[in-house]
């Protein structure tokens, strides 16, 4: 499970399955995997001057589903 959840954040965010405008809200915000997206933590989501309820709420599902929310919390 665990070698599953590592190759996950490594990912392309292109390659996860997340919507064209999740993608794209990441993308912009300068992140390409869900390892940078984990490190910045909540609080460096929100401060993102492209913050996105919307896409934010999609990235917290999806990591739900793999049991990798835990991540975010700095």
């Amino acid at each position: 499970m665990q070698h599953e959840k590592a190759k996950i954040l490594e990912q392309p965010v292109e390659q996860l399955g997340l919507s064209q405008g999740c993608i794209y809200y990441l993308k912009n915000t300068g992140f390409s995997n869900l390892s940078e997206v984990t490190a910045a933590g909540w609080q460096g989501l929100r401060e993102s001057a492209d913050f996105d309820y919307l896409y934010f709420n999609e990235l917290v599902r999806f990591l739900d589903q793999y049991h990798m929310v835990h991540l975010m919390e700095k």
